[in-house]
């Protein structure tokens, strides 16, 4: 089955071939999952000197959802790359599953599909399009990555009509998602969709019903403020933000108002939200000595493990201990990422949980 939707559908409430009418919605990652799909980060032009420390933080990554007994799917560009990553992998003992798909980069969260099910466990993926975060990267192969993945699993395909990253939205499998204006309601993506617009399409495509906005993201973000960087569900009902701590904290005017907006949030059923808080990173700095846009909520949730972005600053060690109260069950995991945000994400950006079906 694949649902192929252009522009006179694409508005249509009656047209059989969305997802939401065939009962598919898209889960919490705190569900069980089945795989962690990852890609190979290889363009020495794009990651200059970054590139060992970034190949590192994927490994790692790849290890943590290994051990934690899911299947890990790694996209590579050559055949050339799949021996250069089992040789990695050795090391750290972990298998992997190998798809020779060309890619621009490793940002598998907003380039790949998002998996959605219905109750029975039946997957299916969404195939967004996809226009280099506003036209700020566009680079050749991304914009085919999403259907590639579908097809190499042979999942079945819903083909949505409009852009859209997966970092751009949160969801609790409730039907509620957290997203921020500047990156939905931004020209540079769907210019003719208006606030409305974007909920109903979230509704028809990811079976939402509750659209919680923020306003902007952080400050230096070229994604214009994905929501993976500011907010997350947790667990039903509760939602974690950043505080700012430090007084050099270049994002300090936009969390405070990220936990004014939220503290006023309510669910699909009117109820407010728990809201719980991690520190700042602060200020981090690139390599050239730029302002970067650090979160430590680009953790990823894995079946036993969260594993958290370490920018081996100051507050590194309270954000370890906040994880462990807010996910009790899982083992809580820091992985440096100071190479890796030198290509303007950390570990949630770079990957994509498929559930179980």
């Amino acid at each position: 089955m694949i649902a192929m939707l252009n522009d006179e559908t694409m508005n249509s409430t009656q047209n059989p071939q969305l997802p939401q009418q065939y009962g598919y919605r898209m889960r919490a990652e705190w569900e069980r999952q089945e795989s962690l799909w990852l890609a190979w980060p290889a363009k020495q032009d794009l990651w200059t000197e970054q590139l060992p420390g970034a190949q590192k933080a994927v490994l790692e990554t790849a290890k943590a959802a290994h051990d934690g007994g899911l299947r890990v799917e790694f996209v590579v560009e050559t055949p050339e790359d799949i021996e250069v990553v089992k040789t990695q992998l050795q090391a750290f003992k972990v298998d992997a599953h190998f798809h020779p798909i060309p890619f621009g980069d490793i940002w598998l969260r907003d380039i790949g599909p998002i998996f959605v099910s219905k109750d029975s466990g039946h997957l299916a993926t969404v195939c967004f399009q996809f226009n280099g975060w506003g036209g700020k990267y566009n680079l050749a192969g991304d914009q085919a990555v999403a259907m590639e993945i579908a097809k190499t699993r042979g999942f079945p395909i819903f083909e949505a009509p409009f852009i859209l990253e997966g970092g751009a939205i949160e969801v609790d499998g409730e039907g509620n998602a957290l997203t921020t204006e500047q990156c939905l309601l931004n020209a540079n993506r769907n210019k003719n969709l208006d606030r409305k617009a974007n909920e109903k399409l979230l509704s028809d495509y990811l079976g939402i019903e509750n659209v919680i906005w923020l306003g902007k993201g952080l400050h230096h973000d070229h994604t214009d403020g994905h929501i993976d960087n500011i907010a997350r569900f947790v667990s039903p009902g509760v939602i974690v933000c950043m505080e700012s701590l430090l007084k050099n904290d270049p994002q300090r005017d936009i969390l405070a108002d990220i936990l004014k907006r939220l503290k006023k949030a309510k669910d699909a059923h009117g109820k407010k939200f728990e809201i719980f808080t991690v520190p700042s990173p602060g200020l981090i700095k690139g390599a050239e000595g730029d302002t970067m846009p650090a979160s430590y909520l680009n953790f990823v949730i894995l079946n036993d493990v969260v594993a958290f972005p370490s920018f081996k600053a100051n507050m590194d060690e309270q954000v370890y201990y906040r994880l462990e109260n807010l996910f009790p069950s899982k083992k809580i995991l820091a992985i440096d990422c100071r190479d890796l945000l030198s290509g303007g994400g950390t570990l949630h950006c770079m990957s994509k949980n498929q559930p179980q079906a």
